[in-house]
């Protein structure tokens, strides 16, 4: 490119950009301190009788979570720490989940075995009224 050229390139000025009257007037900034933050108050008040709930609410979501964090990071520092009674610690921490799966298995055992083909052979129901896990034929509707 030589010289000249650079030249006229470099001299030409961009357009101007037409802009709206309302872009180009000036406003105070005190406006802007003045109701704004009136405005803000005047939502508060508003929102003031339905705060209580919300706030309960709040503190109660911000509690639960600090205090589920707090309990966790003590629990894993407990389990993978190196102090006595190390494995029985992580067995108290473990028995709760086994030992739901075991109840769980032993109502559901309970409720076919016993209830059920009672209330078949009162409401004449041929198929309920034999006990579902000991006849072969029905014995996958309480596993499914």
């Amino acid at each position: 490119m030589s010289h000249a050229t650079a030249t006229k390139t470099a001299a030409k000025k961009p357009a101007k950009k037409k802009v709206s009257a309302f872009s180009t007037r000036k406003v105070d900034p005190a406006y802007y301190w003045m109701v704004v933050p009136a405005a803000i108050i005047f939502a508060f008040f508003l929102y003031l009788p339905f705060l209580d709930g919300d706030l309960c609410t709040f503190l109660i979501a911000i509690l639960i979570t600090v205090l589920i964090n707090v309990i966790a990071l003590f629990l894993s520092v407990l389990l993978n720490s190196k102090i006595a009674f190390k494995n029985g610690f992580r067995a108290i921490f473990f028995i709760p989940y086994t030992l739901s799966v075991l109840v769980i298995g032993y109502v559901f055992k309970y409720i076919f075995m016993n209830p059920l083909p009672e209330l078949g052979k009162a409401l004449g129901i041929k198929w309920l009224s034999t006990s579902l896990l000991t006849n072969e034929q029905l014995s996958w509707i309480p596993i499914v």
